[in-house]
């Protein structure tokens, strides 16, 4: 994992601002302002021919005039004169330059190629740009504030323990301004732009280890560096600290097209799910949703279990948290006697001790009464968390008195602690925030919050020194090796041996298990009756009953066109349905493309899933496994896999399946062998190393999950390579 250094882009000594200007509120002139109005300490070189002074300080021609050595150079002038001014950067030793600047990338060809001069401009000298079309930095730290952001241009500085890091500056600046609402802040704050050098992930990867981050709150619109992402995800784990991250376009126009199930069935978006999943990072909904997480994730305590006690001033208000609760994985504790008994002893006899409890309008009566119910509830051993929701606390309660005992509490106390306020002024929010106490005026936020925070802390927990498929890069090593599994070093030869038939690149039933069969995904055994041969010629152990299938790469789809016969019950009829296949394909099918009919053995019973891989236009190869048969797209029950695949990475997915309880004897039924499902996950995996990018879809279905210890029988194949044609159908 190397990379090339950002230390004088976010924590530079000297900053130059080329185009500056005398007017603080232009664009040109804010990083300026900035720098002077949060006492930056290093020095600031104005550059502007036309003028000898900016803002109080001297101004020099050229970035050459300087008097001294530049860390960092804000460039904010029409997009024509950039590259001439990057490698004008270059020559004068600057180790870094942020690109204000519009006019690249987001207006098309012309401008691309502008934005492509950039990026190389820095690959060649190892200066490190930001941008083009972004709003810059501040680094807390070192008050470095080169960026035009208007977050920056009137109030207090609020500072926390978060890490802003966006591709977008105006989302970037919503953000910031959510986390001051509630009472939280920042150590960093940067918006990438169009990301010609500087990423997302690259910044991620050096705030990520600062001490003063807690939590690191990313913003994409793209995933330009999936490696990169990985390594920080990878880096996230090992400093235990959450990346959160809002990822938009869950329904973004144009999806790979796609002729398998598995095409059809998962999405791209379900790709980036897992892929954020499976390296440790939280996806949230929004920027609501952002701002709120991160109050809960910033924290130094983790969740040590999901169950949770809630008290309230309100009954109904406490049966709907009680209700998401539950819908959101997290348990309702039971009390100990010992709690119950001391809640009863201090609240009134008609309010309720029981979980959830309701202290009603006691807090009016003893406006300290939380002093004592909250940490009683803190300490119960069966209680790992505290969620207090409150609403209509008006006139007459003492909220200077609520707010200091709820904070007080979770200071004192290892159980989680979180307040829902209904209709309460931002300001109590804020001074909860501030005190450390997670808070929202919505409640159902509060309880997404915690629910995805628990569920962050035990995956924690249960990975923890486990670093086996974290990282992208050189992750092949970390694959575990499927026994069995042949190596072929020489993918083309492979290919060349089942060159497709037609141009949409698909290999019929017959020829798809072959290959599988050769890589040693199973083993093969059906019969290929060709057109001009008789069924007697197939061995002799053919057993009945059987399954006849139309076999040819022309018509991927065979039950779509009748062109399955089940539960053939002896040769003469197996003899009569093979005839009428063939004629049936050949008046569907391009001359000469009908191999002949494929004859199998019928297989009753087990649980039926379908296996598949797709290309994602991000992350390449994707491996989905589900439940199968005919009726996938309709349950929508399936896992993403992203290679490589271990075999505890694919056997938590196979138990992830909704119908995973019809697979362990649910309801009397028998125990089906998921590990070997499991285990045939890993061996698909493999054959996406093996094939590389000559592989476009394979689907499996179905994939009939035998009892215990029979293993898998997979029942029907297609595969579909890379042809000319089918590549640029798949784009």
């Amino acid at each position: 994992m190397t990379q090339r250094s950002l230390e004088k882009l976010l924590r530079p000594s000297s900053i130059a601002v080329v185009g500056a200007s005398d007017d603080p509120t232009k664009v040109s002139g804010r990083p300026i302002a900035y720098l002077k109005r949060y006492g930056f300490a290093g020095k600031i070189y104005p550059i502007n021919p036309r003028r000898t002074e900016v803002q109080g300080l001297t101004c020099y021609p050229s970035i050459e005039a300087t008097p001294g050595a530049v860390d960092l150079a804000v460039i904010a002038i029409p997009a024509t004169a950039v590259v001439q001014t990057l490698n004008d950067c270059v020559d004068a030793g600057v180790r870094s330059c942020i690109i204000f600047s519009s006019g690249f990338s987001e207006l098309g060809e012309e401008g691309g190629a502008l934005q492509r001069e950039i990026t190389g401009i820095a690959r060649r000298s190892g200066m490190r740009v930001l941008g083009p079309n972004c709003q810059g930095v501040f680094s807390v730290g070192t008050k470095a504030a080169p960026t035009f952001a208007s977050a920056f241009a009137q109030g207090d500085l609020t500072v926390g323990s978060g890490a802003i890091v966006s591709q977008s500056g105006a989302v970037a600046a919503m953000l910031y301004q959510l986390l001051g609402n509630a009472g939280s802040g920042i150590q960093y704050y940067v918006a990438t732009g169009n990301e010609s050098d500087v990423t997302v992930a690259d910044v991620m990867l050096d705030v990520v280890r600062d001490p003063e981050v807690s939590v690191v709150l990313g913003y994409l619109e793209d995933l330009k560096d999936p490696d990169g992402l990985a390594d920080a995800g990878q880096v996230a784990r090992q400093e235990d600290k959450p990346i959160l991250v809002l990822k938009s376009g869950r329904t973004a126009e144009g999806k790979v097209a796609a002729s398998s199930h598995t095409g059809a069935l998962a999405g791209d978006d379900d790709a980036v799910d897992e892929f954020f999943h499976k390296h440790g990072i939280v996806r949230v909904g929004d920027l609501i949703e952002l701002a709120a997480f991160s109050q809960m994730f910033g924290q130094k305590r983790r969740a040590a279990g999901r169950r949770v006690a809630v008290i309230t001033n309100s009954g109904g208000l406490g049966v709907m948290v009680v209700d998401q609760c539950k819908a959101l994985g997290l348990e309702i504790a039971v009390l100990q006697s010992d709690t119950i008994a001391g809640l009863k002893a201090m609240l009134p006899t008609f309010a309720s001790a029981a979980n959830p409890v309701d202290v009603t309008t006691q807090l009016l009566v003893e406006p300290r009464l939380l002093s004592r119910a909250v940490p009683l509830l803190m300490e119960d051993p069966g209680v790992d968390a505290v969620l207090a929701s409150f609403g209509a606390l008006g006139g007459g309660y003492d909220i200077d008195a609520i707010i200091g005992d709820l904070a007080q509490a979770n200071d004192e106390h290892d159980a989680l602690l979180a307040v829902g306020w209904v209709g309460s002024h931002q300001s109590i929010i804020q001074r909860l925030g501030a005190g450390g106490v997670p808070a929202a005026q919505n409640p159902s936020l509060v309880v997404r919050s915690l629910a995805a925070y628990v569920d962050f802390s035990l995956d924690r927990a249960d990975s923890a020194g486990d670093d086996s498929a974290t990282s992208a890069r050189g992750a092949v090593a970390n694959a575990a090796t499927a026994p069995g599994l042949v190596s072929i070093p020489d993918a083309a030869a492979v290919i060349a041996a089942y060159q497709p038939l037609t141009d949409d690149g698909f290999l019929s039933e017959y020829n798809s298990k072959r290959l599988l069969d050769q890589l040693g995904v199973f083993q093969m055994s059906d019969v290929l009756v060709a057109p001009t041969s008789a069924v007697t010629d197939g061995p002799a152990q053919l057993t009945f009953p059987v399954v006849a299938k139309a076999s040819s790469p022309a018509i991927p789809h065979k039950s779509d066109h009748g062109l399955v016969v089940l539960n053939i019950a002896d040769e003469q009829r197996l003899e009569t349905v093979v005839k009428e296949l063939i004629a049936r394909a050949e008046d569907i099918a391009p001359m000469g493309t009908v191999e002949g009919v494929l004859v199998q053995k019928m297989v009753k019973g087990g649980f039926e899933a379908f296996l598949g891989v797709k290309q994602d236009p991000t992350f390449g190869h994707v491996v989905v496994v589900g439940a199968g048969g005919v009726f996938i797209e309709i349950f929508s029950d399936y896992q993403c896999v992203l290679p490589p695949i271990s075999y505890g990475y694919a056997l938590d997915k196979v138990k992830a399946l909704k119908a995973f309880p019809a697979m362990t004897g649910a309801r009397g039924g028998d125990e089906a062998d998921y590990e070997a499902l499991a285990r045939l996950v890993v061996e698909v995996g493999r054959v996406v190393e093996h094939l590389g990018d000559a592989l476009l879809e394979m689907d499996l279905n179905p994939v009939k999950v035998l009892p215990k210890g029979q293993g898998v029988a997979v029942l029907d194949a297609l595969i579909r390579l890379r042809t000319d044609e089918s590549a640029a159908r798949m784009s």
